[in-house]
C-alpha cells in the first residue's frame, strides 16, 4: 500500500505538472513597447540678398536708348541661399512694390525728384538662376519660381536689368534718385 501510495502521490505531481506546462505554451508572455518621438522645426534656412546700388544712369544714355532696351550691363544682385535643405522642393517669391500695368515681370521704380511725374521712364526685371532653374520673378508676388535643393548650400543667383520703358520729353523732372524694395518670400517642401 505504502507503494500504491507512492506512486499515486507521484503521478499525481507529474500530472500537475502537465498543466503548468501547458499553459505556458498557450499563454505566451507579452509586453508592450511605447514609441515616442519629436518632430522638430525645419533645418532648412534661407539668407538673402538686401540691398543693392544701380550704377548712375545718365540723361545722355537714356535718350540713346530705345524703348525695352537695357540701361547698362547686368547688376549682380547677390544670392539667396538655402543651407540644409538638401533634396527638399523649396519655392521662392519676389514682392515688388509695384509693377507697370499689366506686365507682371517688370517692377516700377519711385522717384525722389518732387517734380517727377506720372510716367515711368524705367524699369527693372529681377532674374534667378538655381541649378537647372532660370527666369524672371513675377513681381506681383502671385507666382513662385520653384527648386530642388542640392547640396547643403544651394544658391539662386539674382540678377536685375534696369530697363528703358518710354521715350520721355522732359527727362529732367525725373533727375535724381529711384528706389524700390522687393519682398522675398521662401518655403519649403
Amino acid at each position: 500500500m505504502k507503494y500504491l501510495k507512492s506512486s499515486v502521490i507521484a503521478a499525481t505531481l507529474i500530472i500537475a505538472g502537465f498543466p503548468a506546462v501547458y499553459a505556458v505554451a498557450a499563454n505566451p508572455a507579452s509586453t508592450q513597447l511605447k514609441v515616442s518621438g519629436t518632430i522638430v522645426g525645419s533645418t532648412c534656412t534661407t539668407t538673402f540678398p538686401t540691398s543693392v546700388k544701380i550704377p548712375d544712369i545718365n540723361q545722355s544714355t537714356f535718350i540713346a536708348a530705345s524703348v525695352n532696351s537695357q540701361l547698362g550691363s547686368d547688376i549682380d544682385v547677390g544670392n539667396v541661399v538655402f543651407t540644409g535643405c538638401d533634396g527638399h522642393g523649396v519655392t521662392l517669391t519676389a514682392k515688388g512694390e509695384s509693377t507697370l500695368a499689366g506686365e507682371s515681370s517688370k517692377g516700377a521704380f519711385k522717384y525722389s525728384n518732387a517734380s517727377a511725374g506720372t510716367e515711368n521712364p524705367m524699369f527693372y526685371t529681377l532674374g534667378y538662376s538655381g541649378g537647372t532653374t532660370t527666369g524672371d520673378f513675377d513681381l506681383t508676388g502671385a507666382t513662385s519660381a520653384s527648386f530642388t535643393a542640392q547640396g547643403t548650400s544651394f544658391p539662386v543667383k539674382q540678377t536685375m536689368k534696369v530697363m528703358k520703358n518710354a521715350n520721355i520729353t522732359d527727362l529732367s523732372k525725373y533727375t535724381g534718385d529711384f528706389t524700390t524694395t522687393v519682398l522675398y518670400t521662401a518655403n519649403y517642401k
